[in-house]
C-alpha cells in the first residue's frame, strides 16, 4: 500500500519520454473497453455506497465485501491515499461525463485532509481516512478509520492507518499534480507543493535518499529510520511532476537524490526492497515484485528485472497464472500482476503483456471473491503474505481495479502518459 490525458489547453509538462512510452496529456478522452467498463463501474459503485452527487469531498474505501467473506474491521471503513490517488488519476484519464467531477471529489477530499488533521499542522496526511465520514462533525477535522471493539470495549484505530509513509504522500503529489496540469485549481497544486516541501524537511537523509516517515500516534510519533525503494521511486517521479508545475529546478535535485538511492539498491538483476533500520545496508531478504515493475515506469530504467520477477515471483495457483508480492510465492496478487502487465506492455513485450491481461480479465469476471467489475486483491481467501506486516486476500480492491485499468489501457500513472504501441 505503499502500491489519463492531450490537454486541452496549454501547459504542456514536456516530459522525457520513456523507453518508447509517448506522452499524450491527461485530458483527452480513451474508449474504453467492455472490461474497463465494468472497473469503472466498480469505482464508481464503491464512491457512492455512502453519498451520492456533489458531495464536496470523499474518498473510497479501498476494499469492499464479497462471498469472500466479511472484512476485518480494521480495513472495512478505511481509505487508504495510494488507492484513492490511483483512482483520482484512473478517472483522469478517462474524462468521461461526470469522471472530472468524480476525480475532482477525491482530490478535494486529499486537499481538506492535509489542512484539517485533528493534530498535526504542517500539511502532512496520514496513511488511510475514514470512507464513510469524512469530516467529523464533531471537530470539523478529517477522521481516520477505526471500529468499536466490543471485547476490549474500546474505540480502536490501526497503527499503520494513522502513521505517515513517504510514498503514500508522493502518489498523492503524482494525483495532484497531474489534476492540476489537466484542470487547474492553485488549492490543488500548492497541497501538492506543501507536501513536498513536508517530504523534503522531514525524511531526507543527505546520505542518501529519504526516510520511510513517521510511525503511530501523535504527539509524538517514531521516525522511520529504514528508506524504501518503492518511496523513493515514487518521488522521483512526483518530484519531477513537482517541477513541471512550479519551474523550480530544485524539484529536479530532489528527484535525482532519490534516484540515486534507487541505483544504490540495484543487485544486478533487481532491486532490493531498501535499507535496514540503520538506513545504510541494503536488507536483502525476499526483495517485492512492485519495484521491479516500477523502475520500468517511473524511471524506463532496469528492465532485466522483469526477467528476475519471471523467475523468483511467478506462481501459478487456483486457476490463474500471475505474481507474488515477493519470492515466497504463496499466492497470487492481482495488483502487483497488473504492474508487471503494464510494465510489459512499456518494454514491448506484447506476448506476455497479452497473456498476463488475458489472465487479469479472467480474474475479474470470474476471480473467487469477486464481483465481476472489480479486480479482487489476492486469488485466495486464505490470504498472499508480504512479510511487511498486512496480507492481501480475495476481496474487490480499489487499488487493483486502478492498475488493471492502467495495464489493459496502457496507460503510466506515474506521468500521465500513455505507452505507444510498436
Amino acid at each position: 500500500m505503499s502500491k489519463s490525458r492531450s490537454r486541452s489547453r496549454g501547459r504542456g509538462w514536456g516530459l522525457e519520454l520513456l523507453i518508447g512510452i509517448l506522452y499524450i496529456g491527461l485530458v483527452a478522452v480513451y474508449p474504453a473497453t467492455a472490461d474497463t467498463r465494468l472497473a469503472y463501474q466498480h469505482l464508481d459503485e464503491v464512491m457512492d455506497r455512502y453519498y451520492r452527487g456533489e458531495v464536496p469531498r470523499r474518498l473510497l474505501a479501498s476494499y469492499a465485501k464479497t462471498n469472500a467473506g466479511e472484512l476485518d474491521p480494521a480495513i472495512s471503513d478505511a481509505a487508504f491515499i495510494y488507492d484513492n490517488a490511483l483512482v483520482l488519476l484512473a478517472y483522469l484519464h478517462r474524462n468521461q461525463a461526470g469522471d472530472r467531477a468524480r476525480a475532482r471529489t477525491i482530490a478535494e477530499a486529499f486537499v481538506f485532509a492535509a489542512t484539517h488533521d485533528r493534530t498535526y499542522t504542517d500539511g502532512r496526511l496520514r496513511n488511510a481516512y475514514s470512507a464513510k465520514q469524512l469530516l467529523n462533525p464533531a471537530n470539523g477535522k478529517a477522521a481516520l478509520p477505526g471500529f468499536w471493539n466490543h471485547k476490549a470495549d474500546q474505540w480502536q484505530e490501526d497503527r499503520f492507518q494513522v502513521s505517515i509513509h513517504t510514498g503514500n504522500l508522493a502518489w498523492v503529489i503524482m494525483a495532484l499534480a497531474q489534476y492540476y496540469h489537466a484542470h487547474g485549481g492553485e488549492s490543488y497544486r500548492s497541497t501538492a507543493i506543501a507536501l513536498g516541501r513536508w517530504i523534503e524537511n522531514n525524511t531526507k537523509d543527505e546520505a542518501g535518499g529519504y526516510r520511510g516517515g513517521f510511525e503511530g500516534w501523535e504527539p509524538t510519533p517514531q521516525t522511520i529510520s529504514w528508506k524504501s525503494t518503492e518511496h523513493n521511486l515514487d518521488l522521483t517521479a512526483a518530484f519531477t511532476l513537482l517541477q513541471r508545475i512550479t519551474a523550480d529546478n530544485t524539484w529536479k535535485q530532489r528527484a535525482d537524490h532519490a534516484g540515486r538511492f534507487v541505483a544504490s539498491m540495484w543487485a544486478g538483476d533487481h532491486l532490493w526492497i531498501g535499507t535496514n533500520p540503520d538506513g545504510q545496508t541494503a536488507q536483502t531478504a525476499d526483495p517485492p515484485l512492485d519495484i521491479q515493475a516500477w523502475a520500468v515506469l517511473a524511471l524506463g530504467q532496469y528492465p532485466q528485472a522483469l526477467s528476475w520477477a519471471l523467475k523468483s515471483c511467478i506462481v501459478q495457483q487456483d486457476g490463474f497464472s500471475g505474481f507474488d508480492f515477493n519470492t515466497d510465492k504463496d499466492g497470487i496478487w492481482f495488483e502487483g500482476t497488473a504492474h508487471m502487465t503494464l510494465a510489459f506492455r512499456a518494454i514491448h513485450d506484447d506476448r506476455k503483456a497479452g497473456f498476463y491481461l488475458d489472465e487479469l480479465r479472467r480474474a475479474q469476471s470470474t476471480g473467487r471473491g469477486g464481483n465481476g467489475k472489480g479486480l479482487p486483491a489476492a486469488a485466495r481467501d486464505s490470504r498472499v503474505t508480504t512479510g511487511l506486516g498486512w496480507n492481501y486476500y480475495a476481496h474487490p480492491h480499489i487499488g487493483a481495479t486502478a492498475w488493471y485499468i492502467f495495464a489493459e489501457e496502457g496507460f503510466n500513472p506515474f506521468y500521465g502518459t500513455i505507452i505507444k504501441k510498436q
